[in-house]
């Protein structure tokens, strides 16, 4: 049996959990400002999905770029440090938020 996957991706998942009473804040800020500025002006992103975990209080980022270099080029876009500082100025999360880099996955598929 042979197992291939497309490791030339750059794959991320970020984790956000609002602070009581912040949520609807924190989805406008990151709806609004983050992700519409993603798509309109970073076409190495593969993936920019946004998520609300409803049981866990939690925003999930799933992202896909196609090199470290677009992970890091995004990073320092000029949306993404206003919403980290919105983030930090209007006390939205409850706790840190959590990047996941993900590398050679252990097991799965993807059709796409």
């Amino acid at each position: 049996m042979s197992v291939s996957f497309d490791l030339s991706r750059i794959n991320c998942v970020a984790i956000l959990t609002p602070a009581p009473g912040k949520k609807e804040r924190t989805q406008q800020l990151l709806s609004e400002v983050l992700v519409a500025n993603v798509e309109k002006n970073e076409p190495d992103t593969l993936l920019y999905q946004f998520w609300w975990i409803e049981d866990r209080n939690e925003f999930l980022f799933i992202e896909s770029y196609k090199t470290i270099e677009n992970l890091t080029a995004h990073m320092q876009t000029s949306y993404f440090k206003q919403c980290i500082e919105a983030i930090e100025t209007e006390n939205l999360l409850a706790k840190p938020m959590e990047l996941k880099l993900l590398k050679e996955p252990i097991a799965g598929f993807n059709r796409s």
